[in-house]
């Protein structure tokens, strides 16, 4: 039985800095995102909750992009289909802010929507972020 491998996506960020990225402010929680193993398979499934409660599982097709300045605080995480060009008008692209002491204050939508239909290579230049 196989089992999944993550060699090849080394750790950038501490534990800490992780709980902050999924800091929901809307909610007022940590938002993670649920996968199980299937090993039948060998690939990693979302785990979803349908309108009546039940839980549905989905292949995960989604790759992420992330840029950083140059005190390692991630500034732009982005996502689209896996083998999705980075010139692609494709990507769902966020934008975060930090205080002075490191903390995030702020995440955006690059075009102010949270649609797949920016290119990540344009990220900086992107307006408005909101």
């Amino acid at each position: 039985m196989s089992n999944p491998s993550f060699k090849n996506n080394p750790i950038q960020d501490s534990p800490q800095k992780m709980f902050n990225y999924s800091f929901d402010n809307d909610f007022e929680l940590l938002a993670f995102e649920m996968v199980g193993y299937d090993p039948g398979s060998n690939v990693l499934r979302r785990i979803n909750v349908d309108a009546y409660g039940n839980l549905t599982t989905s292949d995960i097709t989604l790759t992420a992009a992330l840029d950083y300045d140059t005190n390692g605080n991630m500034i732009y995480y982005g996502l689209a289909e896996i083998g999705s060009a980075k010139s692609a008008p494709v990507w769902q692209i966020r934008k975060f802010t930090y205080d002075t002491n490191g903390r995030m204050t702020d995440r955006q939508f690059a075009g102010g929507t949270n649609q797949f239909l920016n290119i990540w290579d344009n990220r900086a230049s992107i307006t408005p972020y909101s």
